[in-house]
């Protein structure tokens, strides 16, 4: 197989976003927080939701939406046992505890069934991550939420475009953030988001972290809601979080570029991995992770994976023989035996591991899955002479195992 794939998997900047770029550091940077302000009004509007906060990364978002919807210490959130530990581990940042739910063998996210079980009077909230572009199962969720009296807080950062039965993922739960680092569908050289459609919640957010936005009364922009009912005076000038979040403008500037065709970005790779995938299924060898739902889609496609039937150790180990990168099992571990959860190293500011803080692994959901999976490349762009090639090279490689 002589050819680069490389430049079908990865989008690097435009000239128009290094045109940009170049002339606003030409030009300086005293005004540049009304860049971020742009950014977050053009994300807003892609996103159909009412708020959008420009932040410093996908955690940096997350700790402000576990802020903003009242996390603190002594409560609990109810979160996935496998994805990214950005996800969730702010948390402990806050003082509270996670409790761990297993993920479907299928859809490879938080299960909904084991959610429920995970809920106590302490617990405040649910995260949720739509891991590896694959929406989560929303219905049930909202629902358990509604029940329990639980907010919803969205990781979207695998999923950027994704659709659940019709609604862009991020804007369905209470509040959604999703990291924009260089490997994420929507890259910038770094940066998140934070988006929501409720007032309370996004003043909240902006008091954590974002204090250029504390005060600014003659723009509306907090108006009305829990701020306007203090006493500006005594929040202008310093965020409640003790942190900046900001976006770098740099970042955002490229976003705004980027927004200009990530739609249209978005649908080229869906159909580059739409074909690949049928391939890979019509063969007989393997299975998609891809949603069925009506009026749902896969987004993102961030560490996109396939299932196999045959062993799928095997099969990866065939496809790195030919000199592509190529992984079996989970890309994540459990993160409930990390020993985050049984020593407070934040408050306590001492670094002690012994080996009674190592769990085994107790998800069977994450055991169940983890003989299935292979990785299978991201394609950017849809050509179908090199999308073709790559899935005979996996078709090949299932059939000599």
């Amino acid at each position: 197989m002589n050819f680069n794939l490389n430049k079908y998997i990865a989008r690097p900047f435009s000239h128009k976003e290094v045109s940009v770029t170049r002339k606003l550091l030409k030009r300086g940077l005293d005004d540049a927080w009304k860049i971020n302000g742009m950014f977050e009004e053009k994300f807003s509007q892609y996103m159909n939701c009412q708020h959008t906060l420009a932040c410093s990364n996908g955690t940096a978002a997350m700790e402000e939406a576990l802020w903003a919807c009242g996390i603190k210490e002594g409560d609990e959130v109810v979160a996935p046992a496998m994805t990214y530990w950005a996800s969730v581990f702010p948390a402990f940042i806050l003082g509270a505890k996670i409790q761990y739910a297993d993920i479907d063998p299928n859809t490879l996210c938080i299960d909904p069934y084991d959610i429920e079980k995970k809920i106590t009077k302490k617990t405040k909230a649910i995260i949720v991550v739509h891991l590896y572009g694959h929406p989560c199962d929303m219905d049930r969720i909202i629902s358990l939420a509604h029940k329990y009296g639980l907010k919803v807080i969205e990781d979207f950062s695998h999923a950027h475009g994704a659709l659940y039965k019709g609604k862009k993922c991020g804007t369905i739960g209470d509040v959604g953030i999703a990291s924009c680092m260089g490997e994420k569908a929507f890259y910038l050289p770094e940066g998140g988001v934070l988006c929501t459609n409720s007032d309370d919640i996004f003043e909240k957010a902006c008091l954590f972290g974002h204090y250029r936005y504390i005060g600014m009364v003659e723009n509306s922009r907090l108006e009305p809601g829990i701020v306007s009912r203090m006493d500006w005076n005594n929040l202008i000038g310093a965020p409640l979080g003790a942190v900046k979040d900001r976006m770098n403008p740099v970042s955002a500037l490229i976003g705004i570029e980027r927004l200009k065709h990530f739609e249209r970005d978005m649908e080229e790779m869906r159909k580059a991995m739409l074909l690949f995938i049928k391939r890979l299924e019509e063969s007989g060898y393997y299975y998609g992770h891809i949603i069925k739902e009506q009026d749902s889609s896969m987004g993102g496609w961030y560490s996109p994976v396939i299932f196999s039937k045959k062993n799928a150790q095997k099969v990866a180990g065939i496809v790195r023989s030919k000199g592509y990168n190529c992984q079996s099992g989970h890309r994540y571990f459990d993160l409930s035996t990390h020993p985050m959860n049984f020593k407070d190293f934040i408050r306590e500011n001492i670094i002690d591991v012994t080996d009674d803080l190592v769990l085994k692994v107790q998800h069977s959901g994450i055991e169940d899955g983890a003989d299935k999976i292979i990785t299978i490349p991201r394609f950017t762009r849809f050509n179908k002479r090199v999308i073709n090639k790559y899935a005979d090279l996996y078709i090949k490689a299932a059939q000599e195992v």
